[in-house]
């Protein structure tokens, strides 16, 4: 089933969890976007297939040996059924798959939307190799519900009218750096791709729509990318990420909203990914200009829980 099939009822995924054995959150789920600030770019394919958590999904390549990874910074703010709503920050890198017991040509998955079934064969998703967000509420969420490797991690984002800066650090040290130039005019945008996790030893999958105001920018001048020497960096070390982007982007004034989870099949035990403290925030800071820097209420305390209990999710069916 593609995204467009997914039907309108069903466009939104209940968000029920658990915190010391008390139900919150059932009803739809929405983050609206503040600020999202993302690159695309190349990395070593065999790294990267090393990463991912069954050998059905496959690395889109665009050689025989490189492949695509997204780079992202964002704001949120998250509402949860009738839960108040509260804030993140976040940054992540991702690895373009598609699904199949053998990767596609080169390229293939961005010209198979002309055919039908190369479409429903190539289709595009994406596997997060980690995600650092700035509270634990957050990182519950994306571990327990959407089998995401989530750790609690600052986040500063510098808007400026012709670039955004995003960085993340844990306990001090740089884990990513990124920088996008993009002083274009913003056009609408809507992108439908599935994110593939790992929960309870299964691969699991949900469609997931963003939507937006992009300013897009092609080209090497397009963003800039920097990994720190944080463990939680080791790793991406090892994907040999270009230094040139292929692309990059930055979004306001949107949503974003995940679908129903399937569990697709079995998932081996996953790859070793950084876990992180136990903390109940990291900082979440906003610049729009030199002096003008905020640390943003992320809004925890409004909510009818400790964020410190233990989380949990009803088992998928």
């Amino acid at each position: 089933m593609s995204v467009d099939e997914v039907p309108a009822a069903e466009s939104q995924i209940p968000t029920a969890f658990t915190v010391d054995g008390v139900r919150y959150g059932d009803g739809p789920f929405e983050r609206t976007v503040d600020r999202f600030t993302a690159a695309v770019f190349t990395a070593d394919a065999d790294a990267i297939r090393f990463r991912l958590p069954t050998p059905t999904l496959q690395p889109v390549r665009i050689s025989p040996g490189r492949a695509l990874v997204f780079v992202y910074g964002a704001t949120y703010a998250w509402r949860m059924g009738s839960l108040p709503p509260f804030r993140s920050g976040e940054m992540a890198v991702l690895a373009l798959v598609t699904r199949g017991p053998a990767p596609s040509a080169p390229l293939l998955p961005f010209v198979a939307g002309r055919s039908p079934r190369l479409a429903a064969r190539y289709a595009v998703g994406s596997v997060f190799l980690q995600v650092g967000t700035t509270n634990r509420v957050a990182r519950e969420v994306y571990r327990h519900a959407f089998g995401l490797p989530a750790y609690v991690a600052e986040v500063r984002n510098d808007q400026r009218p012709d670039a955004d800066r995003v960085r993340c650090y844990e306990a001090g040290e740089l884990i990513l750096d990124l920088t996008v130039r993009a002083d274009v005019r913003p056009r609408p945008i809507t992108d439908r791709t599935w994110v593939y996790g790992r929960r309870d030893g299964d691969l699991i999958g949900f469609p997931n729509v963003d939507s937006g105001m992009v300013r897009r920018r092609f080209g090497r001048e397009a963003a800039r990318l920097r990994l720190g020497d944080h463990p939680a960096a080791a790793g991406l070390q090892a994907l040999d990420i270009s230094r040139a982007p292929l692309f990059a982007d930055i979004w306001s004034a949107g949503t974003s909203k995940p679908g129903p989870v399937e569990i697709l099949g079995p998932a081996p035990d996953p790859i070793a990914t950084f876990e992180g403290t136990e903390d109940v925030t990291a900082p979440l800071v906003v610049s729009h200009g030199p002096g003008s820097t905020v640390e943003i209420d992320q809004g925890l305390a409004g909510l009818p829980f400790e964020p410190t209990g233990e989380f949990a999710v009803d088992p998928l069916a």
